[in-house]
């Protein structure tokens, strides 16, 4: 109920928010869209699982080459500066695929290309958009904006998918291979392309309050500007040490969820509509367990570390069972409960981050953070794409639950995970230790 009332009276009181959400609402269901479309489309040119898993990774690579330089553009000058660049170069990126795809002139390689370039343009828009919030709400409404943003993508996981599903399939005709066949997923793509339109549209209408201790207090070449933030990071123990945690269980889980559950859903015989059910189903765990976090911001299974390994170790299980399923309704349960502790650990550990790290280095850090993932994530869809060549979807998620397990125990028992605590108990980064 508090959580509520407070968010009511931040929108009432905060035309700068207001703005942002609305755009953060459109452009993260058109996302689903093109989340759902984008594997659809590989398999329906290629047939190749490698193919798909080589496209991802086409995708990923450069939102890694790019992300440092995209969080240091970011300090030095406007989140909603860089933020409004990077949506419109993704508005034009996808206006563009479905133009080819509508047109029936797409071909594989071509795929590469537009993979690379949304790869670019999203290194640019992850760090701003995780830095903007702080920008734009005072400190004390800090909290309230983020469970917000965080529903935003949590309801989009759920609703998006499902539609984007049901929209492939309506408009296909079921010839393999053929235009009819792809029609559907070109009109994902232009949903995907008029959403990033009206959040360009929205990040117009959003002013920027200047404040103090923002920017540098120096004119550094961009490669100092990278380097104090990858220093800033290695500098705070408990942040390198829950970045690599994070980063070895992304390697075992993106692989298989990106490349694996297509494959999976077409197993089931339902296609592109059962694909959206499962990351539905996904989606609206994860809105669950952002509810659970607002109602219970201060559960924790001991404190932030512990939580952590137990929540991770408990979704490895999890993915054990889902290799098992022959069924929709058992996957859709499976990726229900495995979203709704993803969704409450995410809201704690993004909480928790950006409280941590300090206001003028927040897109740096950020950034750090999601060169770790991109660095494991196009090696995990790659080597993902290449082990369904030879093993089946189940099996795959299987080993990779087996794989998460094993991390877990490996991290509590010979890393600091177990010692992370919440920000009460100990100084923030870059204070010294009692």
């Amino acid at each position: 109920m508090t959580q509520s009332t407070s968010l009511r009276a931040l929108l009432a009181k905060d035309r700068n928010f207001r703005w942002l959400l609305g755009g953060a609402i459109v452009s993260a269901m058109g996302d689903q869209f093109s989340l759902i479309a984008l594997p659809w489309l590989v398999l329906q040119v290629s047939g190749d699982t490698l193919a798909l898993g080589v496209v991802l990774a086409t995708m990923s690579i450069p939102r890694a080459l790019f992300v440092l330089l995209g969080g240091a553009l970011v300090d030095r000058h406007s989140a909603r500066r860089v933020l409004l660049i990077a949506q419109g170069a993704n508005m034009l990126l996808l206006f563009g695929l479905a133009g080819l795809v509508l047109s029936g002139m797409l071909q594989l390689w071509m795929i590469y290309v537009f993979a690379l370039g949304i790869g670019v343009s999203t290194a640019f828009s992850i760090p701003s958009g995780s830095a903007i919030v702080p920008q734009v709400v005072a400190a004390a409404d800090l909290p309230v904006a983020n469970r917000a943003m965080m529903g935003v993508m949590q309801l989009s996981l759920f609703v998006g998918p499902s539609l984007a599903g049901v929209l492939i399939a309506l408009f296909s005709d079921g010839a393999s291979g053929g235009a009819g066949q792809t029609r559907g997923i070109g009109l994902a793509f232009l949903f995907d392309g008029a959403s990033f339109a009206l959040s360009v549209l929205a990040l117009t209408r959003l002013a920027m309050a200047a404040r103090s201790g923002d920017r540098p207090p120096q004119r550094a070449s961009m490669i100092q500007t990278i380097a104090e933030g990858v220093r800033y990071v290695v500098r705070d123990g408990k942040l390198a040490t829950s970045f690599v945690y994070g980063s070895a269980i992304a390697f075992c889980a993106s692989g298989p969820i990106q490349v694996a559950m297509p494959v999976l859903a077409g197993q089931l015989t339902q296609g592109a509509s059962a694909f959206g059910i499962l990351v539905g189903a996904f989606g609206a765990g994860s809105i669950l367990g952002t509810i659970v976090s607002g109602a219970r911001p201060d559960f924790r299974a001991g404190n932030v570390g512990r939580t952590m390994l137990l929540i991770d170790f408990i979704i490895g299980a999890l993915f054990m069972g889902f290799g098992q399923i022959n069924a929709l309704w058992q996957g859709a349960a499976i990726l229900l409960g495995c979203g709704t502790l993803f969704g409450y650990l995410q809201s704690i550990v993004y909480n928790w981050t950006q409280q941590r790290v300090q206001p003028q280095m927040l897109g740096r850090v950020m950034s750090v953070i999601m060169f770790m993932m991109m660095v494991i994530t196009p090696l995990s869809t790659a080597v993902s794409g290449a082990l369904l060549r030879s093993v089946a979807p189940g099996t795959l998620f299987a080993a990779s639950g087996a794989l998460v397990i094993v991390i877990v125990l490996v991290a509590m028992l010979a890393t600091s995970m177990p010692t992370l605590s919440d920000l009460s108990a100990e100084p923030p980064a870059g204070e010294p230790q009692a």
